[in-house]
């Protein structure tokens, strides 16, 4: 059986409230907010009554937050349950919006070092975050040049087979460098076939990206 796409390119929403992960969020918040006998107001979503407006968000606050997610249901449990422990002022600031999104993205990098232990050794797992995803932080690198870079370190593993388990996972995506378009395998997004991969320059999502960099 195929698994949901949750993932809905933006120019297929035609009203943000009517997307599955957005309805899941509606009622979960709605749950929350009856549970501790909160108001809502009566012409704003649960969304909204729970994340406050801000300039910052340039435009929706839910995709703002969204991109720093895989698209999947438990990153909108992950960052509503961290927003629960925050105990911040309701509705949320962008500041405390931001806290939260910190805690969402470290419990999550958590999950995916238990989840890359079908794969990785301990050692492994320690080079790959304190020592890969820094490097292509701070330079750009094709996919063959990944590659590269992992056997000049001596990696002891198949390196292309760990290049494709990153990409399966999302932990690494690529970037066409004229448009800047992106491609993550959890947007099912395809680069065309015989594309020139030196034109496509390996990147992080949003949720690795800041785990290394400030919000």
């Amino acid at each position: 059986m195929k698994p949901i796409n949750w993932y809905l390119p933006p120019a297929e929403i035609k009203n943000e409230d009517d997307v599955p992960l957005k309805r899941l969020a509606d009622r979960r918040i709605k749950i929350a907010f009856e549970k501790t006998e909160r108001t809502m107001a009566s012409n704003k979503s649960p969304w909204d009554c729970l994340i406050g407006e801000s300039y910052s968000y340039n435009g929706s606050s839910f995709k703002y937050i969204l991109d720093y997610t895989f698209y999947r249901p438990r990153d909108i449990v992950t960052f509503l349950d961290a927003v629960r422990i925050g105990k911040f002022p309701i509705p949320l600031s962008f500041n405390n919006m931001k806290r939260s999104l910190h805690k969402y993205i470290e419990r999550t990098i958590n999950e995916i070092k238990s989840e890359l232990s079908l794969y990785f050794d301990d050692n492994e797992k320690s080079f790959l975050f304190n020592e890969v995803f820094p490097y292509i932080v701070n330079y750009s690198m094709t996919l063959p040049e990944l590659e590269e870079y992992l056997q000049d370190k001596g990696y002891s593993k198949d390196t292309k087979d760990t290049v494709n388990i990153l990409l399966d996972y999302s932990l690494i995506g690529l970037m066409e460098e004229r448009s800047g378009y992106l491609f993550f395998n959890f947007r099912e997004q395809t680069i065309p076939e015989g594309a020139d991969m030196e034109r496509y320059n390996v990147v992080l999502p949003k949720c690795l990206l800041y785990h290394y960099k400030d919000l």
